[in-house]
């Protein structure tokens, strides 16, 4: 289960924190303020982002990089370099998450898993 808790940011927004991954609900004009990661929403229109942390492994015997979330069982990818691996994996992750809500599904999120050698922790922000 998803433990969520609500704050308000100093700039009077409401946030919704949800656990492993957070999930922070703005409307479109403080979703800019989030980075160029979160495509603007229509005015009014609410919009959710979720941080959620990666693992970036080299393939060192075939060359490139896998991903994996380390809070959604199954959302995997992989890319030639790392910027190709983050983007691939942002890609997968916004699927995931656009079937769950459209759905009406709750998000599988699991608790955080341990690093594997020689990988490296990255956090990606995905709207949905």
């Amino acid at each position: 289960m998803v433990k969520t808790r609500n704050s308000k940011t100093p700039s009077g927004s409401t946030r919704t924190i949800a656990s492993p991954s957070r999930a922070v609900k703005t409307r479109a004009p403080r979703a800019a303020a989030l980075g160029p990661s979160v495509a603007p929403a229509a005015p009014g229109e609410a919009v959710s982002v979720y941080e959620c942390p990666v693992y970036l492994v080299p393939e060192k015997e075939v060359g490139g990089f896998s991903c994996l979330v380390a809070t959604l069982p199954g959302a995997v990818s992989q890319g030639e370099t790392e910027d190709e691996a983050l983007a691939n994996i942002i890609e997968a992750l916004e699927a995931v998450l656009e079937v769950c809500v459209e759905s009406g599904l709750p998000i599988p999120w699991r608790k955080p898993l341990r690093k594997p050698a020689g990988a490296i922790a990255h956090t990606v922000l995905v709207h949905a």
